[in-house]
């Protein structure tokens, strides 16, 4: 196909756009609303090793030639690039797999204390989950002020909690 026909450059710019759709929505509203448990995090640093070892051992297994002409530091930088990429993989699936999961639907009251944002985090509100066993941030709550009582909806699943809305009380 000619990269210069309207038959490529329209379905590609299209698919440019909704890529760029999902990487935002990701971005602001499926990640700042996931909070993992521990059995979720411990299986994400188990999976990850292993998936880049299973593919590093497929690469030696297919004897690739221009794999197996490369230094060992090489061969170390390849690795360390696929337990990154494996690891950015597999916190994104499980982060969708417990935003599909989580269903059921719960609300407690408890305290929460006021932390601005900064250039790489949103402004929020801190508070201990005792389902994930640790503080986790709500960006963008309803809360006003340095601390106070905040109400937290939300839904439960096997591997984490997506929160829903926040109210202050």
């Amino acid at each position: 196909m000619n990269k210069n026909s309207y038959a490529f450059v329209i379905p590609a710019a299209i698919g440019m756009l909704l890529f760029m759709a999902l990487i935002l929505a990701w971005v602001f509203i499926i990640w700042p609303s996931v909070h993992f448990k521990p059995v979720a995090e411990i299986t994400c640093l188990i999976s990850s090793p292993v998936l880049a070892i299973a593919w590093m051992l497929n690469l030696w297994r297919m004897r690739k030639p221009e794999f197996l002409r490369r230094k060992p530091m090489e061969h170390l930088k390849a690795f360390l690039g696929a337990l990154i990429a494996s690891a950015m993989v597999m916190a994104a699936l499980l982060a969708v797999l417990i935003l599909l999961t989580s269903t059921a639907l719960s609300s407690y009251v408890t305290p929460y204390e006021y932390t601005p944002g900064g250039s790489r985090s949103c402004s929020g509100i801190l508070i201990f989950d005792p389902e994930v066993n640790k503080q986790i941030k709500i960006c963008r709550a309803s809360s006003r002020g340095d601390q106070g009582w905040v109400r937290v909806e939300k839904r439960s699943g096997l591997f984490g909690i997506v929160v829903t809305n926040t109210a202050r009380l």
